[in-house]
């Protein structure tokens, strides 16, 4: 990216490339390889193009795990209390099941793509072959000004962030679309483009680091849904509303 999410579900073995990823300022890598870009939606709340009733439209989705005080990692590029447990890991599952198309800047690919063949990977708990497979049934777009070649499966490179094209690709997509990394969410967030935020909340204040959310844009959100964990993480789904 060219800079949470947990991004997000981190297989472990690619702790040391997270680490990296994290302290080389791409915060999206370190969560999103940790956590995801998933949505969930218990009221369904359709998009319309105008003038066309009744004609849905895909949304742009932003998911991210941050502390308490709204960190996806500390300001040491930590972020291993935002690992999901089994019970989170399994619901961020069900909300990726509907997304169809991921956005990533090049080093939060650059640690996702391990899921191109985790499943290779034996002893795998079931949780983390079932992301795999979501993950590679779906479509990314990778924006990079040096990224050459792609790694992984239904993988194309952008130049560089375009919201007109974004907004195209919403309004021709069957399926929902996933921005992860704070970053590239900050520019989605700042030309109108997201939809909806799935914030999971981890039980723990980290005083600084990289923000889940820009200083730069005022949002107001209507609270869609919240779920409670055993482990103490709080899921918040808001629509962003215009």
């Amino acid at each position: 990216m060219e800079s949470s999410s947990p991004s997000y579900l981190n297989p472990g073995k690619a702790s040391a490339e997270l680490i990296g990823a994290a302290r080389g300022g791409d915060l999206v890598a370190t969560l999103l390889a940790r956590l995801w870009t998933p949505k969930v939606k218990k009221r369904k709340m359709p998009c319309s193009l105008p003038g066309q009733r009744g004609l849905t439209i895909a949304k742009l989705i932003y998911s991210a795990i941050t502390s308490l005080d709204g960190y996806v990692a500390d300001e040491d590029g930590n972020f291993d209390w935002a690992a999901p447990d089994e019970e989170v890991h399994a619901f961020v599952n069900d909300l990726e099941r509907k997304v169809g198309t991921y956005l990533y800047g090049r080093r939060m690919y650059e640690v996702m793509h391990y899921w191109e063949t985790a499943q290779a990977v034996t002893d795998q708990p079931p949780v983390m072959r079932d992301y795999a497979q979501i993950w590679q049934a779906a479509d990314k777009i990778v924006y990079s000004k040096t990224l050459e070649t792609t790694s992984s499966a239904r993988t194309r490179i952008e130049r560089g962030f375009d919201p007109v094209a974004v907004r195209r690709m919403k309004a021709q997509a069957e399926r929902d679309i996933s921005v992860g990394g704070p970053d590239l969410a900050a520019q989605a967030l700042e030309a109108g483009l997201v939809d909806e935020c799935h914030l999971f909340f981890a039980p723990i204040v980290v005083g600084g680091g990289k923000r889940s959310l820009p200083k730069s844009v005022r949002l107001k959100l209507e609270l869609l849904d919240e779920r409670h964990f055993e482990g103490g993480v709080v899921h918040l789904h808001y629509r962003i509303r215009t």
